[in-house]
């Protein structure tokens, strides 16, 4: 029977922690959150306070004017650019995690929301977005003729 050898070198923790990262990010783009694989995905919380929705997302390392934010009903569209550091040739990487380049997150709001009613404020790295709900419309009955 012939032996294989398989040779582990240091490169087995890089690898593991890929793969921790990978299952975490496909774990974490369930409902209501919506993922378009294009560049790198920011971590989105959702949640409600009363009558209002919120949106928070991490963009650190995102400048203000990178980011655009459009309501698309039934959806809030977060997308923009994470620009990376300017070249360095002294400059070896030991490690690099932080992912540039553009980005885009379709958060599926939870209610009806008032259009009129949208704030977005930036600060310290994280996108809040302030959605006041409103009441969905009465349904119109309709007449069957014929």
């Amino acid at each position: 029977m012939p032996i294989i050898k398989i040779k582990i070198g240091r490169n087995i923790g890089e690898l593991t922690d890929s793969l921790h990262r990978m299952a975490g990010t496909l774990l974490r783009y369930g409902n209501p959150v919506v993922f378009f694989g294009q560049g790198w995905s920011p971590s989105v919380d959702v949640y409600r306070e009363g009558e209002t929705v919120y949106v928070v997302a991490a963009l650190a390392g995102v400048a203000r004017e990178d980011v655009q934010v459009t309501l698309e009903a039934p959806y809030l569209r977060i997308a923009g650019v994470r620009r990376p550091p300017p070249q360095k040739e002294s400059r070896h990487f030991y490690q690099m995690e932080v992912e540039y380049g553009p980005f885009e997150r379709m958060v599926r709001l939870p209610s009806y929301i008032d259009e009129n009613k949208v704030e977005a404020v930036f600060d310290n790295g994280l996108l809040t977005v302030r959605l006041e709900r409103r009441k969905p419309e009465a349904p119109t009955k309709i007449t069957v003729t014929g």
